[in-house]
């Protein structure tokens, strides 16, 4: 019982030594603990601050997206519509050309007429090239321009013939004596 004793008055000892060694070692701990916390949340506002600028530019390239992404299909749509016209006039102009082709089959052979239609095709293809090497030079504003003109020509026309019309009336019933 002694020894028991003895042993644990021995441990209590220890235990007192030891003590402000562990709560120092375990203050230690503590600080770098809470250093890292405080390291993390800087770290955690500073990820916010970047969340939020990210969101913000991403919105705005959206938008930029958005914008480019309606210029192009207008684009797209003016282009094939151009497309469109250029080939008309290109098949127009092959059928005119087919057509001056079955025209000098069918020629006799007198040559002034050969000559004749030689030069109408050359004349045509160079007329070609210059109407086609013009329509490349054009924007696509153009086009717009030339079907706003059309429109307003005919609603100058629509407003001239009413305008003919209630003078004529006018005149009717000015030339017309009372009865």
């Amino acid at each position: 019982m002694e020894n028991l004793r003895s042993e644990n008055d021995r441990l209590r000892k220890i235990k007192s030594i030891k003590a402000p060694v562990k709560a120092a070692a375990n203050n230690k701990e503590l600080q770098q603990l809470a250093a890292v916390v405080d390291a993390t949340k800087a770290e955690l506002q500073q990820l916010r601050i970047e969340h939020s600028d990210l969101a913000r530019k991403f919105r705005a390239l959206g938008a930029k997206y958005k914008a480019c992404k309606d210029t192009h299909a207008t684009f797209v749509a003016d282009m094939e519509h151009l497309h469109s016209v250029q080939l008309q006039d290109k098949d127009k102009q092959i059928h005119d050309l087919m057509i001056l082709c079955r025209a000098k089959e069918e020629a006799d052979d007198d040559q002034e007429h050969v000559t004749h239609q030689d030069a109408v095709v050359c004349q045509l293809r160079q007329e070609n090239a210059r109407l086609t090497a013009e329509l490349s030079a054009f924007d696509l504003d153009f086009f717009d321009e030339i079907e706003d003109l059309k429109f307003k020509y005919a609603q100058a026309i629509r407003q001239k013939q009413a305008l003919e019309t209630q003078l004529a009336a006018q005149l009717v019933t000015s030339t017309t004596p009372p009865q």
